[in-house]
């Protein structure tokens, strides 16, 4: 069983890591306090339902893609993080499901590098759990964003799902829905369980990441699917080993790649039981991609890489 490896920082000197805890207590201050100044301009916002729910969508996606936009510049040029991204090219401006592996909450601003780079900064519609909605910050600020809350129960969360599905279509609203399909941050004993039940079940057995859940990622493809322009299959590697988003906020992490993998709506099964078996080749394939990249040099970048334009948050 493949050991999953965390950024260990423990080599660092005393006044080294002090000083990089000064850096990330500055930037957590700068990045989440306004948060909550943010939550009342949303709580502001309801008042134009009534008038333009159209405003209401727009405004709160201009207050989501410049927040956002922030803190994309906060990790690539302050922190100076390099995310090299290599794959398929992603059109600017598209409808698509967004699958990515998930080792921890680092992955989700690494996501929106991607997300500023194709004009899709504030149409993010992340599944979330359920618990999320009630935290003040990202939470309150994920409801008026349409983000879609899961209590990781299909039965009860079908109806919810339907419904804010329902509302993207009748009002055409730009997006990519975001989920991370092996439902949790992979541990070393996650993934031991995750192993055991592919056993079980007759599945390819995967050394770095779990097995995906199914149903809510066949579900959003086909209820969406005239809505969608591809599914992106997003794999992120961290070299140094997994950072959490205190590191990410310290520093301590400065290299990223990120592997995407692109599929027209139209080259995507229907059928339930095909697209079911097109999401475990995927992650095949993603468990494939991260075993080359810990056996490659994790630090030599590759000819093929996009790098890291200016920053310039769009509106």
């Amino acid at each position: 069983m493949s050991v999953v490896r965390y950024l260990d920082t423990s080599s660092q000197t005393p006044p080294q890591t002090f000083l990089a805890s000064l850096w990330g207590g500055f930037l957590g201050l700068l990045i989440f306090v306004p948060l909550l100044v943010i939550n009342v301009f949303q709580m502001l916002s309801t008042l134009l339902i009534p008038i333009s729910p159209s405003v209401f969508r727009k405004t709160n996606r201009f207050i989501a893609n410049y927040y956002w936009g922030f803190l994309v510049l906060i990790f690539e040029k302050v922190n100076k993080i390099r995310v090299d991204i290599t794959g398929d090219e992603i059109p600017p401006q598209e409808n698509a499901v967004v699958d990515c592996n998930h080792q921890n909450i680092a992955d989700i601003p690494i996501l929106m590098v991607l997300a500023w780079r194709k004009d899709r900064l504030g149409d993010l519609k992340f599944f979330v759990k359920d618990v999320i909605k009630y935290v003040p910050g990202p939470g309150w600020g994920m409801i008026f964003l349409d983000c879609i809350f899961v209590k990781r129960n299909w039965l009860s969360d079908k109806e919810k799902i339907d419904a804010t599905f329902h509302k993207f279509k009748v009002n055409k609203t730009p997006l990519w829905i975001v989920s991370f399909l092996e439902g949790t941050r992979i541990t070393a004993s996650k993934l031991e369980k995750s192993q055991a039940f592919m056993k079980r079940k007759g599945l390819p057995i995967t050394q770095h990441v779990m097995a995906p859940r199914t149903k809510g990622f066949i579900a959003s493809v086909n209820s969406m699917r005239k809505e969608l322009d591809a599914v992106y299959n997003v794999t992120i590697y961290y070299p140094e080993g997994i950072p959490s988003l205190w590191q990410l906020l310290k520093g301590d992490c400065k290299t990223i790649r990120m592997h995407v993998k692109r599929t027209a709506i139209d080259r995507v099964p229907e059928p339930e039981a095909e697209l079911e078996q097109w999401v475990i080749d995927a992650y095949v394939e993603k468990d494939k991609l991260l075993g080359n990249l810990k056996k490659a040099n994790p630090l030599e970048p590759d000819s093929s890489e996009e790098h890291s334009p200016p920053i310039k948050v769009r509106s």
